[in-house]
């Protein structure tokens, strides 16, 4: 391979490439070196250009077209004249430890969706290595995060893991980000990150969030006595339910030696119990209320916890304290002796709870909407599979890496979080969504963001195709190259109304690329075929041409993206050129070349193994129907009884767009199609054999599996071409039968009209650019036929 290629594979800032070692299919070894004239001493910093020797050094790097890549880096080893000459081993930005930079950010990027271990193992690095990128990854970043000023601090304990120590968790409010993890939950934990922090930073904090842990509020009085202490509601709820729970236990229990030993009806109503007031509809109101008349206990209990929950669902302080008068009432009755335990608590966290109406958060329903209500609940959302993907998973997406040194990061605003109005208005990454529309039941596809909530602008055009009544497989591709589209945008901080041409070959080149440091040569190794690529650009072209031709928006881009070429090329005038005139044509810009492939064929003899392998009469006929007249499997998948007319040997093709499976004809007009007897004959055997008197407007339903009657779907054909190509060897595709007819009827001379009218094209070039092509067998033919090879001689 030769050497400048390979440099613009590696593509590393500052290192030469001097030679290939190893260019095998399991592996690439490439030997470089630095090109740094003079390197720096690291404890002076004064540059020395002396070498003393040189010393191979194996450094791991990202793989290229699936091969591990080895660098061989020529390692000098420099003397500094300043320091008494004293030796030094030359360091490169691009080289960290035995990993170049960008396959230490692959690595923590990997280590956060998946172990350590994992990642570890699907680049060939060792374990350890792994965790020290991650440890050094999330101690930098929560550095970035504490130095910036917290006006609500939020503080809970968790645990990673079953028997694992705690650790008391520290989460800014305002942003969601998690500051630290301290080892183990006691005051001196919380006292000791409050006091490194420093007193200008605690002086910031304003509201302080935590359970009701007696060590975390002695540490907060000490540390952090100026803000406001609040009790999590998250916890203070469960508080309150502790006293409903103990009364129903003591309802649901029976006495001894009964069978069963509780009453199974209060027993499934234990979480319908705990519901808010305002939560219970219709049907859950009458259940409960037919459990009060049977245990009357339950009711002040239920009122009891009513009420409580009234101190957060009311508007302002004034209302909490009237429903804490309201519970009072209740609780002097002496029906509920089980809440004293949550009297007692109340009275000793009084004023935390009661101070959720002085933080200004919004009340009522809103307020479960806070950054500090539920803290375990974010917390609880790290507890993941293995320690360090809990470490990685808290301080994720905060420090954005800099090309220049693995460790030296730029920070800025964007990194954390602060993104721009423009960059903010759909979150990353945006998906695909299935639509059925509640009165048709129509199928459609749109693409939402991460939020669930709409990209507008695809959502205008996929709503455009669908009302022109494009297919909705047709929607459902331009949607998948839309959402391609503007995941490459998010990625790269781009706005799609202010792209040009350039942006769009490079969305070209990644959609080919296995990788974002791959650079793809040759067409096996690119992950998406040119067909497919252009498939997807089609989806923008038209993206942009319509947002051009109905607001406005994007003129620019659509203008960009389109060509101009003159109507001819060459000396050729087509006919009637003087009445046509001769304009320009509307190109695309931007394509990809599609080879031109054979369609795969089936020989009689292949089918007819396929058809014998058929065990049922309606898998025959359906098979057989394909193979005769060539239809699509979404136009016999669609057919009725109506359309069979036997008597005439005939097959009607109709387009319906309200079939229940969801077939598609793919003609724009009604199409007959003549049948044979023999097919007629298998049709009646099957309506008289297995089909029976089953009342269905459709031919292919399904009659041994349920719901009997339905009409086949294209999933459960599929499964059935997997069983046959089992059951007989041959690799074929409903599909591939329509290319057997196709290919059969052109060589034995039917005229191409005839043939694409069977095949219900709209052209007769479509049939010719398809399906006439000819092998060497067919070359062989025509030439014995015309009697080139009579009387030569050799």
């Amino acid at each position: 391979m030769k050497r400048d290629v390979m440099s613009v594979r590696l593509w590393l800032p500052r290192v030469e490439v001097l030679g290939v070692v190893v260019d095998a299919p399991e592996r690439l070894v490439v030997r470089v070196r630095s090109t740094v004239r003079r390197p720096c001493w690291p404890d002076c910093g004064t540059p020395s250009g002396k070498a003393h020797d040189r010393r191979d050094r194996e450094i791991r790097d990202l793989e290229v077209s699936g091969r591990p890549v080895v660098l061989v880096f020529e390692q000098r080893r420099m003397v500094c004249e300043v320091c008494g000459g004293r030796r030094f081993m030359e360091d490169h930005p691009a080289f960290e430890g035995r990993v170049t930079a960008r396959l230490a950010r692959r690595l923590v990027k990997d280590a956060r969706a998946m172990t350590v271990s994992s990642a570890a193992r699907r680049h060939g690095v060792g374990w350890k290595l792994v965790n020290a990128l991650v440890v050094a990854y999330a101690g930098l970043v929560g550095d970035r995060r504490r130095r910036q000023r917290c006006r609500v601090l939020l503080v809970d304990e968790t645990s990673i893991r079953k028997r694992h120590r705690y650790v008391t968790v520290l989460v800014n409010g305002d942003t969601g980000e998690v500051l630290a993890m301290v080892p183990h939950r006691s005051q001196a934990a919380l006292s000791g990150f409050l006091a490194a922090q420093g007193h200008r930073w605690c002086r910031a904090v304003k509201v302080v969030v935590s359970d009701g842990s007696a060590a975390y509020k002695a540490a907060i009085d000490a540390q952090l006595g100026h803000a406001r202490h609040v009790l999590d509601r998250f916890h203070v709820i469960r508080w309150f339910q502790a006293g409903l729970t103990a009364v129903r236990r003591d309802v649901q229990r029976r006495p001894e030696g009964s069978k069963p030993a509780f009453d199974r009806d209060v027993f499934r109503a234990r979480f319908l119990l705990m519901r808010r007031p305002d939560k219970l509809d219709a049907a859950d109101q009458a259940r409960l209320d037919g459990l009060f008349a049977a245990h009357p206990r339950l009711n002040p209990a239920r009122d009891a916890l009513g009420e409580l929950h009234g101190l957060y669902l009311a508007d302002d302080h004034k209302g909490a304290m009237a429903a804490l008068d309201r519970f009072a009432d209740i609780y002097a009755t002496g029906q509920i002796p089980e809440f004293s335990d949550t009297v007692d608590a109340f009275l000793a966290w009084h004023a935390q709870i009661l101070d959720w109406h002085r933080t200004g958060r919004p009340p009522a329903t809103a307020a479960s909407k806070a950054p500090f209500s539920g803290v375990c609940r974010r917390v609880s959302a790290m507890s993941l599979t293995g320690t360090w993907r809990a470490v990685v998973d808290a301080f994720s997406g905060a420090c954005r890496w800099s090309p220049r040194c693995c460790w030296r990061r730029e920070l800025d605003s964007a990194s954390f979080g602060l993104r721009s109005p423009v960059e903010m208005r759909w979150r990353w990454p945006v998906r695909v969504q299935r639509v059925v529309m509640p009165v048709t039941g129509a199928e459609s596809w749109t693409v939402v963001d991460d939020g669930w909530a709409l990209v507008e602008p695809v959502e205008r055009y996929l709503a455009h195709l669908a009302g022109i009544e494009r297919s909705p497989n047709t929607v459902r591709a331009y949607a998948h190259g839309l959402r391609l589209w503007f995941e490459f945008l998010g990625a790269r901080r781009l706005v799609w109304d202010s792209v040009g041409i350039e942006d769009v070959s490079r969305f070209v080149a990644w959609l080919r690329a296995p990788a974002d440091n791959v650079i793809v040569f040759d067409d096996t190794a690119a992950v998406r075929s040119a067909a497919t690529v252009n498939r997807h650009l089609a989806a923008l072209f038209g993206f942009y041409d319509f947002h051009a031709r109905s607001g406005g928006v994007g003129v620019g881009v659509a203008a960009e993206l389109v060509a101009w070429r003159r109507g001819s090329r060459g000396s050729y005038k087509p006919f009637l050129r003087g009445i046509a005139g001769d304009g320009p044509v509307r190109l695309r810009p931007v394509g990809l070349r599609v080879p031109r492939r054979l369609p795969a064929v089936l020989g009689v003899e292949e089918i007819a193994v396929i058809l014998a392998a058929c065990t049922r009469l309606r898998d025959r006929f359906l098979f057989a129907l394909l193979a005769e007249t060539g239809m699509r499997v979404g136009q016999a998948l669609g057919l009725r009884h109506e359309d069979f007319v036997s008597r005439r040997r005939e097959v009607r093709i109709v387009a319906r767009a309200d079939n229940a499976n969801g077939a598609r004809a793919k003609c724009s007009s009604p199409a007959t199609v003549p049948v044979s007897a023999p097919l007629v004959r298998l049709y009646s055997d099957y309506m008289h054999t297995e089909y029976g008197e089953l009342d269905s407007d459709y031919v292919f339903v399904n009659l041994w599996s349920a719901p009997v009657g339905r009409p086949l779907r294209y999933d459960t054909v599929a499964k059935l071409v997997r069983r046959l190509r089992a059951r007989t060897g041959i690799e074929f595709t409903p599909h591939t039968l329509r290319h057997s007819r196709a290919t059969e009827l052109i060589r034995a001379g039917v005229a191409i009209e005839v043939v694409s009218k069977l095949l219900t094209h709209r052209s007769v070039t479509t049939t010719s650019a398809a399906y006439v092509h000819l092998d060497v067998e067919d070359l062989r033919a025509e030439l014995v036929r015309a009697g080139a090879w009579d009387g030569v001689s050799c």
